[in-house]
């Protein structure tokens, strides 16, 4: 019988196709899982990576961060996290894995933005509390600016002030000169009129060096009055942005003050004339005193001459002569001036220019609780972020939540003055917002900054007060001729306002640095100083602590900080922050640096895998594509993580 095997090819060339397609879907799979299982050993590599996290940063002061020491340690350890997936990596077949890294961000980076973020982070879960809201710290931000604006300005014009009292003071030396002359003339005239020529000629001289010292005196008036002229011309350009940035009510009361200065100088031509009519008499006056002198010689020895000549026994008129003398010595013109100095007690007024120099010296010693001592810690600086891992921010700046999130978080891990920490460095916190290298130093000049704040708004109370400010004018008609000069009065009583309210915030930083509150504005409950208070204060130096009041509705000497710390850039901010952390952790661990604190990591993860279900009998295996069928083929991804 005939047989055929024609079904039996056709179902083998059936079969053999079908398989081919199924092991070729089967390894389309299995290729496609392979890339998914080597994704996974990257993330999970780069997961272990960052599981490494230092441990002190995180259990102080709950920051996450990895040291990292290079590219090639951190491709290693990657790789070693690796191992176990390739050794169990079954029908994935991956193989030779190697680790890239692409991009490292650490928490320095982008002016700190990393940092920033990583507070917020930790910020998400409620373990710190806001103490106040966005809109609440933006009003607050806005306040504390324009206190700063102001302080400036009043400080500046506050200095004319005091130029115009060291104008003032000019005159009375004119006045007292020309006082000093009269009297000489008279004690002159008497010793003349005696007979005691060498005592009248020492006398004489003595007024001739008066005359002489008058051009000086009436030089330095012009100098200080073209300086006067000259600064106000300066400052009314160098305010005329700021002022328009301030509320009405402020803007109109500085207004006032400077309106004041500016008659205060245009009272300077008169003056200036009368100055003049001095300075040109001065030659007239010399001459006189030295026709006189000549004279007086003469007469005496006319009158020794006589004496030695007289045999006839009849003497001579010696009074008649020296009477003649003192008759043309009544014609030395001694000038008078009809300027009346504003100055009536330059004691009290020199006592307030004392109190005013104190903001430019030290004053710890002063407003230093008694139970508390100045810190003593040094603070190296060689190896602070701050000094070597400074960026530019790349992105837009700061939003305020970000602010608020530093602040807050500076405050709860960053002691302070009042903290009374014994750690090395004892003031932290101020150091966050000076970045001076003693504990001592950023102490002064934190107090420094609140002082300012400080002493622009017991200024602006004073000056909307009508019973403080009526205290200061009487104060100031005491010292100045009202009637002769009130412009004067009204400076002067400026420059009360300004010590009185540096005083009252002596008093305020007193309160803060002994851990109790103080009001950002004042009413009359919380004020704590009267004028006498400030007299005696400018006489000894000395706080009267009875008269401290706690405020109830006060912010502390944390949360003033706080406010410093919104008007600090953010880089500043974040990175002196980061110095902090880096001092505490340093000791501990010396190796711990910020600029090496990775937040974030970028690799590039590279392997080899074979085809399983296509390696058919009849193919040529090849580690070349371009020569046949390749069972080996790449697999390539990119992982990202950051804490």
């Amino acid at each position: 019988m005939k047989r055929s095997g024609s079904v039996t090819v056709f179902l083998a060339l059936v079969i053999t196709c079908c398989s081919a397609l199924i092991c070729a879907l089967t390894e389309s799979a299995r290729t496609a899982g392979a890339r998914f299982y080597v994704r996974t050993m990257a993330d999970s590599a780069i997961d272990s990576l960052f599981s490494q996290y230092h441990e002190p940063l995180w259990e102080c002061y709950r920051l996450l961060g990895y040291q990292y020491g290079d590219d090639g340690n951190a491709a290693q350890d990657l790789e070693n996290f690796m191992k176990p997936y390739v050794e169990n990596c079954g029908w994935y077949a991956v193989s030779s894995p190697t680790v890239q890294i692409s991009k490292r961000t650490f928490l320095t980076d982008d002016g700190g933005v990393w940092f920033e973020q990583e507070i917020l982070d930790y910020l998400k879960y409620g373990w710190i509390n806001l103490n106040c809201t966005p809109a609440s710290a933006e009003a607050l931000w806005k306040q504390v600016r324009e206190a700063q604006i102001m302080d400036e300005i009043l400080k500046d014009y506050g200095l004319q002030s005091k130029q115009a009292v060291a104008m003032e003071q000019a005159i009375m030396r004119i006045h007292q000169n020309l006082s000093a002359q009269d009297s000489m003339k008279q004690e002159a005239r008497s010793l003349v009129r005696n007979g005691q020529n060498a005592a009248f000629q020492r006398a004489s001289n003595q007024l001739s060096g008066l005359v002489h010292s008058l051009p000086a005196l009436i030089e330095r008036y012009d100098q200080k009055a073209d300086a006067y002229s000259m600064s106000l011309s300066a400052l009314k350009q160098k305010h005329a942005a700021q002022l328009s940035q301030l509320q009405e009510e402020n803007r109109t009361a500085i207004e006032e003050q400077i309106a004041v200065c500016h008659e205060y100088a245009d009272r300077d031509g008169q003056r200036r004339q009368a100055l003049d009519a001095l300075d040109d008499s001065n030659d007239a006056e010399l001459q006189a005193i030295s026709d006189v002198q000549r004279l007086a010689d003469e007469t005496e020895a006319y009158i020794e001459e006589a004496e030695d000549d007289e045999e006839d026994g009849d003497g001579i008129d010696e009074d008649a002569l020296w009477q003649s003398v003192a008759e043309a010595w009544d014609f030395v013109p001694i000038p008078h001036s009809n300027i009346t100095p504003g100055i009536r007690d330059e004691k009290m007024e020199s006592l307030l220019e004392t109190i005013l120099k104190l903001a430019s010296k030290g004053y710890l010693h002063i407003i230093l609780p008694p139970d508390r001592q100045l810190p003593e810690g040094s603070i190296d600086t060689s190896n602070f972020p701050s000094r070597y891992a400074v960026t530019p921010r790349k992105g837009p700046a700061a939003d305020l939540l970000r602010v608020i999130a530093v602040d807050e978080y500076a405050g709860a891990y960053l002691p302070s003055f009042t903290d009374q920490a014994q750690t090395p460095i004892s003031c932290q916190l101020e150091y966050v917002v000076a970045g001076k290298s003693s504990d001592q130093a950023n102490l002064t000049a934190a107090a420094a900054e609140i002082l300012a704040i400080r002493e622009a708004l017991n200024l602006i109370f004073i000056m909307t007060t009508p019973a403080l400010r009526r205290q200061a004018h009487e104060i100031a008609e005491l010292i100045a001729s009202a009637t002769a000069l009130p412009e004067l009065t009204i400076l002067i009583e400026c420059l009360i306002m300004s010590a009185w309210a540096l005083v009252e915030s002596f008093m305020d930083l007193r309160l803060l640095l002994g851990s109790q509150k103080a009001a950002i504005y004042k009413t009359r409950e919380d004020w704590m100083t009267s004028m006498e208070d400030v007299l005696a204060f400018a006489s000894t130096l000395r706080l009267p602590a009875q008269r401290l009041k706690k405020s109830k509705k006060g912010i502390s000497y944390e949360a003033y900080l706080k406010l410093l710390l919104f008007t600090k850039s953010s880089g500043i901010r974040n990175y002196r922050t980061m110095d902090m952390i880096q001092a505490a952790l340093v000791p501990a661990d010396p190796d711990f640096r910020f600029q090496t604190c990775l937040y974030g990591l970028q690799t590039s993860v590279s392997c080899e895998s074979r085809h399983l279900f296509t390696n058919l009998s009849f193919t040529r295996p090849s580690g070349d594509s371009s020569k046949g069928y390749a069972l080996q083929f790449p697999i390539r991804t990119e992982s990202v993580k950051a804490y």
